[in-house]
């Protein structure tokens, strides 16, 4: 995926703690912020961590146009696996240009190199009545990879993740 972005002058929305390679602003190869169960709150302007670097728990892309392209997550797991859902903590804080993704589309391969082209299709409805972190919780009905690919697509200027988890069962049940 591509690193996250700065936020004014004091707030970076990066991932501080990914561990694999990070290189012309994209990172690969690693895990990071988005898989060490740490939720961040609602007001991303905190330091809740006490380090000195307020919003620590979220990683944000902006989206200066609205033409820009989508966030794209791809995760490679250890083995093929069948996955039933997936999880995502979304802010959405729509004063200050914020909100959780208007689409995904969750794409599945085996070799990381073709992906499904029945991809999982999930709307979300813009919310504008209340401003709270959210778990977003998208089924996915009997799909096998080992590369899941996470597209995001923009509702708002910002994207805020704090957490995305994956759910499913052994990939025995998958037909390779």
């Amino acid at each position: 995926m591509r690193q996250g972005d700065r936020r004014g002058t004091e707030m970076d929305f990066y991932d501080f703690t990914y561990d694999g390679i990070v290189s012309s602003g994209y990172l690969s190869g690693g895990l990071g912020q988005l898989t060490d169960l740490e939720e961040g709150n609602t007001n991303f302007r905190l330091d809740l961590q006490n380090i000195g670097k307020k919003g620590y728990e979220w990683v944000a892309w902006r989206n200066d146009t609205h033409t820009t392209e989508p966030v794209e997550i791809v995760f490679k797991f250890d083995q093929t696996r069948n996955f039933s859902a997936v999880h995502i903590v979304a802010n959405n804080v729509f004063s200050k240009e914020i909100s959780i993704f208007s689409k995904a589309l969750v794409l599945f391969s085996i070799g990381g190199k073709h992906y499904t082209s029945d991809p999982v299709v999930y709307e979300h409805l813009k919310d504008i009545a209340m401003e709270a972190a959210r778990h977003v919780f998208i089924p996915i009905p009997f799909r096998c990879g080992r590369f899941v690919k996470l597209v995001l697509f923009f509702d708002a200027r910002w994207i805020m993740i704090s957490e995305i988890r994956f759910f499913g069962g052994k990939h025995d049940s998958c037909v390779s």
